[in-house]
């Protein structure tokens, strides 16, 4: 079965389909059942969703259409990332309160744990950008 086949693009696009339905008519029924109860928004103000009656199957087609390949790079995103870590603290005592963790090391495992957060904030959707003032 290639990729481009119309019987994969339309499995794909049904699996997305249905995701998006079970997601907000499911899930997050709570959300779109009480958006108009004013006590229960006045108790929760914090977490009230007020942008849930603009929830569209349409506009959020690219969302959800990339929804499954997102959650794959993450996991695969967090094994990479995490093997790495257990291989850099290879002779590593951890049990001490304060690891001896020489400089090298310690300067891999920020790299590799900060691009993998970073890269998870991506694919959640989260950007940011450096402005820098002259």
């Amino acid at each position: 079965m290639s990729f481009l086949s119309s019987t994969f693009i339309g499995t794909y696009v049904v699996v997305h389909i249905a995701t998006y339905v079970l997601v907000v008519h499911v899930l997050a029924k709570g959300h779109v059942k009480n958006m108009h109860n004013t006590a229960l928004n006045n108790k929760y103000k914090p977490f009230v969703r007020n942008d849930t009656d603009k929830w569209s199957i349409i506009w959020s087609m690219p969302f959800y259409l990339t929804f499954w390949p997102r959650v794959a790079c993450g996991i695969i995103n967090t094994f990479i990332a995490s093997s790495l870590t257990l291989l850099f603290m290879i002779g590593v005592d951890i049990e001490k309160p304060h690891p001896d963790i020489n400089p090298i090391r310690r300067a891999l495992i920020k790299f590799v744990v900060g691009w993998g957060c970073r890269l998870h904030c991506l694919l959640g959707g989260l950007v940011w950008y450096n402005i820098e003032y002259v």
